[in-house]
C-alpha cells in the first residue's frame, strides 16, 4: 500500500527556518521515495505562541487532504543521515515515532530522557486516539507512554539523526478555523 505523508508544522515569525526546512525536506524525502505534502499552522496574531494548535490545525488539513500519516515537525529540524544511521519517516505501522532522537545541539545525545518533540510520526488513526497534541508526557527513554486524557500510546523512539538548524506548501492561518 502506498502512503502519503503530511508534514504539519507549527509556524511563526520564523521566514528563514521554514525557507530552509521545506526545500531541504523536499529533496530528502524525495531521495527517499516517500510521497509528501506541507501544511504549515502559521498563527498570525500577537498573542502566546499556540504550538499544539498549530500542529493540530495543520494536521485536519493533512488529513481531510488524504494524508494517511503525519509528522509534527518543529521548523528548526533538519532530517540528516550520519554514518549507517538514516532518519526514517516511513509510515509507522504499530506505534508513533519519535525520531528527533539525536540532536546537533546535544552533541547527538536526546538533550534529557523527557525530551519528545521535534519531529514525531502518527498514522491517522494514532492521531485521532490521541484528540490532538500532547499535553501530558510520561517517563523518557528508549519507549516512553504518552497521555492525551483518557488515551495511552507508546511511542518508539528512533535511533536516528536530526540536525538541529541554527538558523508543494500551504500556509493555514489560525483564523481560517475558528
Amino acid at each position: 500500500m502506498s502512503h502519503k505523508l503530511g508534514i504539519c508544522i507549527p509556524y511563526r515569525n520564523r521566514k528563514e527556518h521554514v525557507e530552509r526546512l521545506i526545500p531541504h525536506l523536499t529533496k530528502y524525502l524525495t531521495e527517499k521515495g516517500i510521497d509528501h505534502k506541507f501544511y504549515v499552522g502559521h498563527q498570525i496574531d500577537d498573542k502566546l505562541f499556540n504550538r499544539g494548535s498549530m500542529k493540530n490545525i495543520a494536521a485536519h488539513y493533512a488529513f481531510e487532504d488524504g494524508c494517511d500519516y503525519i509528522a509534527w515537525h518543529d521548523v528548526d529540524m533538519l532530517a540528516e543521515d550520519k554514518d549507517e544511521l538514516i532518519c526514517d519517516y516511513s509510515y509507522p505501522e504499530e506505534n508513533p515515532m519519535h525520531i528527533a532522537t539525536k540532536l546537533s545541539k546535544y552533541n547527538y545525545g536526546l538533550g534529557y530522557d523527557q525530551y519528545f518533540g521535534g519531529v514525531v510520526l502518527f498514522t491517522k488513526e494514532q492521531a485521532e486516539k490521541t484528540n490532538g497534541s500532547p499535553m501530558i508526557i510520561g517517563i523518557g527513554g528508549k519507549k516512553m507512554t504518552i497521555y492525551f486524557g483518557d488515551v495511552i500510546l507508546k511511542i518508539i523512539r528512533q535511533v536516528q539523526f536530526i540536525n538541529h538548524m541554527k538558523t508543494n506548501l500551504l500556509l493555514i492561518s489560525m483564523e481560517k478555523m475558528l
